[in-house]
């Protein structure tokens, strides 16, 4: 069969069948999970477990919204398989905790048809993929237990390396300061991290026009202007020919710098530049945002013996380990992402994942649920604005995701019947 959109509808046509419909659930039938694949994802078939709503974008004329309703629990594991990855119990544990944390108030903002994306933009959610036997026991022995501060869910974010040194989040985005979000000196990370320290070395040609692509006048050299207190670059000067040098924040000149070189070109703000002849020479240290905790470091602190607890309460000032149910469920402002909101862009947490070791492939084959024969939907023609299953080369991608894949979670009981989707 055939999943397609016609003006408003959904049509599922094949041999024996002639549907129209506003919405469609697919149901795999036991434990089976259903996978995608076609032209519009990108690398390997990824399965899911739950169900499969179809729906029509209202965004994007003639393509789908598909939404994955999933268990809280399946989530939590799956997304700590694909953001962690590394081989500890009390690091995968802390990030469980930190993952429901983020999505239950994710939830509270989106508030409507679904909660998540399965892209970086929210957290990296790769079905039955990023489940593991090691994964499955991090979420069921923190069940239901969240960060809160003053009764309130936190914002649990989180990144791969801060280089020796966290970031307060109003260093890094807009908005108010977080009291549960303050940088702070990281010896555990700066004992791990393979990302201590980094070099990249750009053409200052190339380089020079893509920034003058990036923004208005002829870009011909940049200064470093101010730092923030942890030490990243807060704002940059692009020199201009005949015109005034313009400020730029570190995070959205970085963003334009991975957007024309690739992703991990540069890993943090964290960084010093020069000029070597024909080439502009970046030395930093760090990957990713650096607000929250640290996944090098919080393995590092579980290979030293600490608690998830500990790992915890190190990278997050002031916050309780509470239920689910005695957390208070305060209502927040909605994020809206677009390509001028760069605090919104950067602040989603899977910006800058660990590098991924992932457990034994037995421990994975024993752990994911089997997947089903082939079947009418293993091989529906999906539009081409659903998400695909790979992150995307930079942050600048996340906007245009936001409508075409999502995860919700169901209200009602906020462990056992949640809904994820895309």
């Amino acid at each position: 069969m055939t999943l397609s959109r016609r003006a408003g509808e959904l049509r599922l046509s094949g041999e024996e069948v002639n549907l129209f419909a506003l919405e469609l659930q697919f149901a795999p039938a036991g434990k089976a999970a259903f996978e995608l694949r076609g032209d519009a994802l990108s690398g390997e078939p990824t399965a899911y477990p739950g169900t499969l709503v179809a729906r029509s974008s209202n965004a994007n004329r003639g393509a789908l919204r598909l939404i994955n309703r999933v268990s809280l629990q399946t989530y939590v594991a799956s997304v700590v398989g694909s953001e962690y990855g590394l081989k500890d119990e009390e690091g995968a544990k802390a990030m469980a905790v930190a993952v429901r944390t983020y999505a239950l108030r994710a939830a509270e903002e989106e508030a409507g048809s679904y909660d998540l994306g399965d892209q970086v933009w929210s957290q990296r959610y790769e079905g039955t993929r990023g489940l593991s036997k090691a994964t499955l026991r991090a979420a069921r022995a923190t069940r239901g237990q969240v960060l809160t501060h003053d009764g309130a869910l936190i914002e649990a974010a989180y990144f791969s390396s801060s280089g020796g040194h966290t970031a307060s989040n109003e260093n890094v985005w807009e908005g108010e300061a977080r009291p549960y979000l303050r940088g702070k000196p990281d010896p555990y990370d700066e004992a791990a991290s393979p990302h201590i320290p980094w070099t990249q070395r750009l053409s200052r040609r190339k380089l020079l026009d893509a920034l003058t692509r990036a923004f208005e006048g002829r870009v011909t050299g940049f200064v470093i202007d101010s730092r923030s207190p942890d030490g990243r670059v807060e704002m940059l000067e692009l020199l201009r020919r005949g015109d005034e040098n313009l400020p730029v924040s570190g995070p959205r000149f970085r963003r334009v710098v991975n957007q024309n070189f690739g992703y991990e070109t540069l890993l943090s703000t964290f960084f010093d530049a020069r000029r070597a002849g024909s080439r502009y020479v970046f030395e930093g240290k760090g990957f990713g945002h650096g607000v929250g905790l640290s996944q090098w470091g919080a393995h590092e602190m579980a290979r030293q013996d600490h608690s998830y607890e500990d790992i915890l309460h190190f990278y997050y000032t002031d916050v309780a380990l509470s239920s689910v149910k005695e957390a208070e469920r305060k209502p927040v402002a909605q994020t809206e992402l677009n390509d001028q909101d760069d605090a919104a862009k950067d602040k989603r947490q899977g910006e800058a994942p660990a590098e991924t070791t992932p457990e034994n492939e037995s421990d994975k084959a024993a752990a994911a649920p089997p997947l089903p024969s082939p079947s009418p939907l293993a091989s529906a023609q999906i539009a081409a604005d659903t998400l695909t299953t790979t992150p995307p080369p930079d942050s600048t991608a996340r906007a245009s995701a936001a409508d075409t894949t999502a995860a919700s979670l169901q209200k009602d009981d906020p462990e056992t019947s949640k809904r994820i989707g895309w």
